[in-house]
């Protein structure tokens, strides 16, 4: 019966102590399971707070990231401020220049025009300037034509007296010769004495600013003050020779206009500049009359010249040889074949020259009217 009490017992007690290590597994896997979900938690909340403080250290920066960019956003607005208020000066300074530049171009195109405007009246001037030397070359061929033509009949003509001459020689040439030259010389002191009595006054001065017509202008460079004239070499005119210029037409109201000098004397023509012009508004042009009161047209048709008294600017010699340059004659007595007498300080010759009626000129007039050589 113990025995069977005993085995109850010891079933039992083994019975308990599985239930308290049931019990104490429990507890412990309890325990575990607790301490694992506190452990859990804990890390949790230590997760929690490092991504917590992580993002808020985040936020920080991007607080402070949006600080620095408001401020670069305050700086760009400044920036684009200062960009804007250049921009608009710059478009002003554009408009400025599109403005000047239209207008630049408005007086590059009126210059343009007026270019243009005066190379089509230049145009016309070369093609009026060329018509006029066309017609000009025509009228020298002419001329050259009835120059060769008057040459054949003066051939014919010398043929002619010089078979009269022959036949004159049987008659008397010694006599025949002489009365030709006495009635040539008596002629040519005739016709010298009318033309001095017709121009002299009573006080027998002459007046040298009347109009001679010795030839004509027959083209004329207004700008670069360049002529031709109608005498020739064989008129006797020389180079450096001066001529009075007058208007067109006759009688008292005859206006000067200035004064030419010879530069280049031709076959035909000859070239003259223009020295002195009295008004410019009334220009040299091609048909105003030209005069030398000293000058007379023909090779062999020389004045001749009397010098009387002392001279200031020029001594006796040098004045005598302008007057030869000049394609005079210079005597030392005054007679009825004397052109002028040229009078300086005491003259001694001025009774005779009234007498005979030699046109007085003074030591300037002379000066006026005959070219100086150069270094004078």
């Amino acid at each position: 019966m113990q025995s069977l009490f005993f085995q109850k017992w010891r079933c039992t007690l083994n019975n308990e102590r599985g239930s308290a290590q049931i019990i104490l597994i429990v507890f412990v896997v309890l325990t575990l399971i607790l301490s694992g979900a506190t452990y859990s938690l804990f890390m949790a909340k230590e997760k929690s707070a490092k991504i917590e403080a992580k993002q808020k250290a985040q936020i920080d920066n991007s607080l402070n990231t949006m600080k620095k960019r408001e401020g670069t956003i305050i700086d760009l607005n400044e920036k684009i401020s200062e960009l804007t208020r250049n921009y608009n000066d710059l478009n002003q300074r554009y408009i400025d220049n599109v403005r000047a530049l239209t207008e630049t171009r408005g007086e590059r195109n009126e210059a343009l025009q007026a270019r243009d405007e005066a190379e089509n009246l230049l145009d016309e001037e070369k093609v009026k300037f060329r018509d006029e030397l066309t017609e000009l070359e025509k009228q020298l061929a002419q001329n050259r034509a009835t120059m060769e033509k008057l040459e054949e009949e003066m051939a014919t003509k010398e043929e002619q007296l010089e078979e009269k001459a022959a036949d004159l020689k049987a008659q008397s040439f010694e006599e025949i010769k002489k009365a030709k030259d006495s009635v040539s010389n008596a002629q040519q002191e005739i016709n010298q004495l009318k033309s001095r009595l017709a121009h002299l006054s009573s006080d027998e001065e002459v007046n040298f600013d009347k109009p001679t017509a010795d030839g004509k202008i027959i083209f004329a460079d207004f700008d670069n003050k360049f002529v031709i004239i109608n005498l020739n070499e064989s008129d006797g005119v020389v180079p450096d020779m001066p001529f009075d210029v007058f208007e067109s037409g006759s009688g008292e109201n005859t206006i000067k206009k200035g004064q030419i000098r010879i530069k280049q004397v031709k076959k035909d023509v000859s070239y003259a500049v223009v020295e002195n012009l009295k008004d410019n508004l009334r220009p040299i042009i091609s048909g105003d009359l030209i005069g030398n009161p000293v000058f007379t047209q023909g090779i062999d048709r020389k004045k001749t010249f009397v010098l009387d008294g002392e001279f200031t600017t020029y001594n006796t010699g040098e004045i005598a040889a302008l007057i030869k340059d000049f394609g005079g004659i210079v005597a030392e007595e005054i007679t009825v074949k004397t052109d002028f007498v040229v009078v300086g300080l005491n003259p001694i010759m001025l009774r005779e020259a009234k007498r005979l009626h030699i046109p007085l000129m003074k030591e300037e007039q002379l000066y006026r009217f005959i070219q100086k050589r150069s270094g004078k």
